[in-house]
């Protein structure tokens, strides 16, 4: 299967190219680990109700490594793991969420294709049925670039591809 492009779909795709939803992220990570440290620190100055710091500081630490691996995996331009949609010569494959699988439909099954800034329709030949999945590209110039990336691939099959709100 030759990879033409990917396209991200998720909050890297933002106005302000997904760094301040990086940073923050980031901060809150940091600021989850610190609140745990001072949490401990907390239990050694007074010594007293051992099982509630640590109850406090693991939750902390929990919400700290949630936060670094979403950034890691989620926001992150270059993972695996991120919402994306892949434009193939011979398909088109969409992921939207971390934990699901990416689909592959071929271009002899589709005959539509809607992009929108929340949403990608895939219309099939054999059910002509629409198939919506939700994403975030909310960037107008990402969303255009999307659509020329399609319509240079499927121009030639036939497939109509539309831009909807």
């Amino acid at each position: 299967m030759e990879q033409i492009q990917r396209i991200n779909l998720g909050p890297t795709d933002l106005s302000t190219g997904g760094t301040s939803a990086k940073r923050l992220t980031y901060v809150a990570s940091a600021l989850f680990m610190l609140g745990a440290v001072f949490n401990l620190i907390d239990y050694y100055i007074e010594g007293t109700e051992l099982a509630r710091h640590l109850l406090i500081s693991a939750t902390h630490l929990l919400a700290a490594i949630l936060f670094f691996f979403k950034n890691r995996f989620e926001l992150s331009s270059t993972s695996k793991y991120a919402p994306h949609l892949m434009v193939y010569g011979e398909g088109l494959g969409i992921k939207t969420t971390v934990f699901s699988k990416a689909e592959f439909f071929t271009w002899d099954e589709i005959v539509q294709i809607e992009l929108g800034s929340t949403k990608i329709g895939v219309k099939m030949k054999e059910s002509q049925r629409l198939i919506y999945y939700k994403h975030q590209m909310q960037k107008k110039s990402a969303l255009e670039q999307t659509k020329r990336t399609i319509e240079a691939v499927t121009a030639s099959k036939g497939i109509e591809v539309k831009k909807i709100s």
